[in-house]
């Protein structure tokens, strides 16, 4: 799975610098905005997580969480994320 965070509001110059990062096995992420996991921008971030895509032509694994998280706008997922403060704890629902 994958994750994009996108600011709520543009930064001074107008511009929403969104981050992704890449969901571990063991639920931990990273974000990536500028460079390689340095973080997201500081602020309200919208949240979407969505499934890895499907590489050749097996089935198409069950979903582990509903596909609404996989959209900024349906998601419903809101973190705040602080300076100097790295980690955050998202949850979601198998619902």
């Amino acid at each position: 799975y994958s994750i994009t965070l996108e600011p709520e509001a543009p930064n001074a110059e107008g511009k929403k610098n969104s981050g992704s990062g890449l969901i571990a096995a063991d639920g931990t992420f990273k974000i990536s905005t500028f460079e390689q996991n340095d973080g997201a921008v500081p602020g309200k971030h919208k949240v979407a997580i969505t499934p890895p895509v499907q590489n050749g032509d097996g089935p198409a694994a069950k979903p582990l969480i509903p596909s609404r998280y996989g959209d900024l706008g349906t998601s419903g997922l809101i973190i705040n994320v602080e300076a100097g403060k790295p980690d955050v704890k998202l949850e979601v629902s198998k619902k």
